[in-house]
């Protein structure tokens, strides 16, 4: 133990400095624990808090693990937690309520902590004449690198930073020492902790274990046949989580053309080929050791084996980095919109060259005078640094830096980068010479460290910030809406866009959801029926009042009073002002016939009416014809043919009624809309504003409605409906579900029917659900992204349950995991009667035969496209 202390110890220094210097700049701006400002901004503020809230509902019902009633309608939270929360986040816990917007403050200060930590650790290990001090320092660096800073938002897969130097050592004991079981333990807790930056490691791990195998091992085979059965047992393990997630992705609207998005090009990014070149490289310019470090490698580098696994190492991680195909292919083909998510691999391997090169004792015996003019040089370079920050800082709070840097703000980082570069190489060189002890040397490289990361932070981080404000006024929105309900299950609708994303759902069940997890059935059938959707995310603003009416949308909240309403105003608390539906259906709708078909619907409002009809045997909108200034359309085309072109209505109401608009086009900010001269709605279509319009409630009145058409656009239909009341107060004969409730994973539903017939369900459709009907197993049918039930004559008992697809079967991979772990063991240890040889011969082969497969795929494939598009 005193052996260990005393070559690892220094290394604790990096977990200790990192805290200290960000408590001192969450004090300097007023961050939780010293103010009220919290570092949660766009993706941490939209969906990771807002998840905290939800998860705290899994220790009143742990079922909640599985499937969350609350969240995008009804939903499996299993694949949500495992990829944005993180098991860390069961910290939150320890939180009250009310400063769960803060607790981003703290993880993301425990995190980089035991990055550092972990980072020096593995230096050491490999580089065992490293200075313990110097180790400290390159741990800071890490703990506050390129990536840190720019996908901070997304803190879970700050696991993966953790987790990568560990993977490390346990790669090297696996190979040098025979050991393991710190391999196959780091392997499956990589996947349970973040399976989707897991596969990053283990991608990267299959070709870094190689290079190793290659240039250091001395049993080769013997090393490959190690590797090949324990990952394949740390995967096996790893079952139990990944399974039920890959259906939970299947089942989602993420989707992924690997190939087709190498060959023809990612729709996310203009430049196919380079990709966001400079937000990328941004990754490495951060921490600006990398720089005189890469190049002092380069400069001494010999064709020793550790330079070799090291140059190759650091080239693999960066073919990702300078070739767009490459990245999008290790990405699994996704979305592009977070350009590298590898990056803390080549953050890492580009630390591996710094400690080769600073390796080493050092003078002896120099005193402490001696630091005196390398303190002046670097002293008077952090001014130069400081001098150019603030400015610096403003530019990176203002670009979209996680998504898109500009070439202008690269060069500027690149800039500071050098200069923190310059006061590195100052002590480094020194030492190097023996010009000053090593230790002296180590102590002015750690606070260099410290104070670029303290630079940077406060210039990607504190740059921004977000209050509790939103989520406390919604808990306290929730406390007046159970006040309201009744007793009865309901759901809220948010009528406008003030909040959107996942922040809904802290108040009660509602529709609203944004992760790249949302369930592809609940946001396809709310956009068809009319509603807001946008790439990930759902929202329960736009349909109709007869849709809001089958979707128990039983209360709507808005944040302004609203004017020309069928709702009931009832109450309002804090900026929220509610309302009640007073048509709301409860949840179960009983009909008489056969399951539901939408037949021919070209649009919402033709679905509407299918639906409406299916339930009630009647219509449902009233349709008004246009006219059309200065413009043409095809039927396709709508074509503008002078400057001030419209589409025009004029409608006579009569009787009371809601008018809608709906225009289905393929373009975005073609239109503006009118109503009697003024102007309601602009720049309609767009991302956040594409579902139905609700226009007002009139009635004996003639509604002059225009929209003026700002650019040709490619049309799917255009149409204006009005929904008169009396339609909707039919809808209080239909038969509803005489009792409806959820609890321990299972809806519980009672109905009676006559006839027998069909019972339709607001719950959107997923292939995990299962049914009983009076005890009898019974389909479970999807009707427009919903589920729908046969019924029995009389009386009905139903009891619909979720279970996780995939569960199942990933736990018997796992104990197959843990079977094929004790056999190998057992085998390791020569208690199996196999030909030691000839086993070690065939999988030897097989790993080549895995490494050549993945290098064709992963690197030749999307290289050969690269230089294809090129010429």
């Amino acid at each position: 133990m005193l052996k260990l202390l005393k070559r690892y110890g220094a290394c604790f220094i990096a977990p200790a400095a990192c805290p200290l210097i960000l408590l001192f700049l969450y004090y300097r701006g007023g961050y939780y624990p010293f103010g009220q400002k919290s570092i949660a901004y766009l993706d941490m503020y939209q969906q990771y808090v807002p998840l905290l809230y939800n998860l705290r509902s899994i220790f009143e019902d742990f079922s909640a693990l599985w499937y969350n009633p609350s969240m995008g309608g009804g939903m499996n939270f299993f694949g949500v937690f495992c990829y944005y929360l993180n098991p860390d986040s069961l910290l939150s816990l320890l939180f009250p309520q009310d400063k769960l917007a803060f607790f981003p403050n703290v993880l993301l200060l425990i995190k980089i902590s035991i990055a550092a930590l972990s980072a020096s650790l593995c230096l050491k290990y490999f580089f065992k004449d490293l200075n313990g001090v110097m180790a400290a320092a390159l741990g800071v660096v890490y703990g506050f690198c390129g990536y840190t800073m720019q996908v901070y938002q997304i803190i879970a897969w700050l696991s993966g930073l953790i987790l990568f130097p560990l993977v490390l050592i346990s790669l090297s004991r696996l190979i040098d020492c025979k050991e393991y079981g710190m391999f196959v333990a780091l392997i499956a807790v990589a996947f349970l902790t973040n399976f989707y930056i897991a596969l990053f490691i283990v991608g990267y791990g299959l070709f870094i274990s190689f290079l190793y195998i290659r240039f250091l091992a001395e049993d080769k085979k013997g090393a490959a046949s190690r590797l090949l059965v324990c990952a394949l047992a740390a995967l096996l393990l790893s079952c139990a989580v990944l399974l039920p997630c890959y259906f939970s992705i299947k089942s989602s609207v993420r989707e992924s053309g690997i190939f087709s998005n190498v060959l023809y090009g990612n729709p996310y990014e203009d430049d196919f080929l380079l990709g966001p070149i400079w937000t990328k490289l941004a990754y490495l310019i951060t921490s600006g050791i990398f720089l005189p470090a890469a190049a002092a490698f380069l400069f001494n580098y010999k064709k020793a084996p550790r330079d070799r696994f090291l140059l190759w190492g650091m080239l693999i991680s960066l073919l990702p980095v300078l070739f767009e195909p490459v990245n999008v292919i290790w990405h699994l083909g996704s979305y592009a919109g977070f350009p590298l998510r590898l990056g803390f691999i080549p953050c890492f391997m580009a630390l591996l060259l710094c400690a080769a090169q600073l390796e080493g004792e050092g003078a002896k015996g120099k005193g402490y005078l001696s630091i005196a003019p390398m303190l002046l040089a670097v002293a008077a370079i952090c001014v130069f640094y400081l001098s150019g920050l603030d400015e610096q800082k403003q530019e990176v709070a203002k670009s979209s830096l996680w998504l898109e840097m500009g070439e202008e703000v690269f060069f500027s980082l690149l800039l500071l980068s050098a200069l923190c570069g310059a006061a590195y190489l100052i002590p480094a060189i020194c030492s190097k010479l023996k010009l000053t002890s090593v230790n002296l040397a180590g102590a002015l490289m750690l606070l260099i460290a410290l104070f670029e990361g303290a630079a940077n932070f406060s210039m990607f981080v504190t740059s921004k910030h977000s209050s509790s404000d939103a989520f406390t006024q919604r808990l306290a929105l929730k406390e007046e809406l159970y006040k309201l309900e009744g007793g009865k299950f309901f759901r809220v609708k948010d009528y406008s866009l003030f909040d959107k994303h996942n922040l809904p759902s802290i108040a009660s069940n509602s529709f609203n959801h944004y992760t790249s997890l949302t369930n592809k059935y609940a946001a396809q059938g709310l956009y068809e029926l009319g509603y807001i959707k946008s790439w990930f995310w759902i929202c329960s603003a736009g349909g109709t009042a007869f849709s809001d009416s089958l979707l128990s949308h039983r209360f709507v909240v808005n944040n302004e009073r609203l004017e020309k309403s069928y709702l009931a105003y009832v109450s309002e608390r804090g900026k929220y002002e509610i309302y009640e539906n007073p048509y709301c259906l409860d949840m179960g709708i009983i009909a008489s016939g056969g399951p539901f078909s939408p037949e021919s619907a070209q649009n919402p409002f033709e679905l509407q009416e299918s639906l409406y009809e299916y339930f009630t045997g009647q219509r449902l909108f009233n349709y008004y014809d246009y006219t059309l200034q200065n413009l043409e359309y095809s039927g396709d085309w709508l074509t503008r043919m002078g400057k001030d072109a419209y589409i025009m209505y004029s409608v006579n109401v009569d009787e009371a009624q809601i008018l809608y608009l709906d225009i289905r086009a393929y373009k975005y900010y073609c239109f503006d809309v009118y109503i009697d001269g003024k102007r309601v709605y602009y720049s309609y279509p767009q991302s956040e504003l594409n579902g139905i319009l609700e226009l007002g409630l009139f009635e004996g009145q003639t509604v002059e409605v225009k929209v003026a058409v700002k650019d040709d656009a490619y049309m799917e239909s255009i149409s204006l409906a009005g929904l008169p009341i009396s339609k909707l107060e039919a809808l209080g004969e239909l038969d509803t579900a005489g009792s409806f409730e959820y609890g321990g994973g299972c809806y519980r539903i009672s109905a009676y029917s006559e006839q027998g017939g069909t019972l339709f369900l607001s719950i959107p459709y997923g292939d995990g659900f299962s049914c009983t009907v009076n005890g009898k197993k019974a389909a479970v049918r999807e009707t427009c992204g919903f589920i729908s039930i046969g019924l029995e004559r009389g009386q009905n008992n139903i009891v619909l349950t979720y279970r996780v697809k995939g569960l199942g079967a990933g736990l018997a991979l796992s104990l197959l995991g843990v079977i094929l772990l004790t056999l190998y063991a057992l085998y390791d240890k020569g208690k199996l009667n196999l030909n030691r040889q000839k086993a070690e011969n065939a999988l030897y082969i097989a790993y080549i035969a895995i490494v050549a497969l993945a290098a064709l795929l992963m690197f030749a494939f999307p290289l050969t496209v690269f230089f294809i598009r090129l010429f």
